[in-house]
């Protein structure tokens, strides 16, 4: 499999797995068409070079990632590569209970 690598500007690099990146935006960044608004971090999924999820920092100092689905799918995690990990799965049980 061929990972694309995406150009991600002024934004940096939270975490960064084999296939799935935790992009953080810059305080007037955007990266596709995520921006502050949406999350504080997009995860990046590097095969199919697009945004999974957005992540957002909680007053706490947790993390709530939200998967791009049609219906509102969050949850909540205590560091950001735990986020970055385990969204994915998430992303993809979400797949599989729609289209299988």
């Amino acid at each position: 499999m061929k990972y694309a690598r995406p150009d991600i500007g002024n934004n940096t690099i939270a975490y960064k797995g084999r296939r799935y990146w935790a992009i953080e935006l810059a305080p007037d960044g955007k990266f596709d068409f995520v921006t502050k608004e949406l999350g504080d971090y997009v995860l990046w999924d590097c095969l199919y070079d697009r945004a999974i999820a957005t992540i957002i920092i909680q007053d706490d100092g947790s993390f709530i990632g939200t998967i791009m689905s049609h219906v509102p799918l969050s949850f909540e995690y205590g560091d950001i590569e735990l986020a970055a990990k385990d969204l994915p799965r998430e992303y993809d049980a979400y797949l599989k209970y729609v289209y299988d």
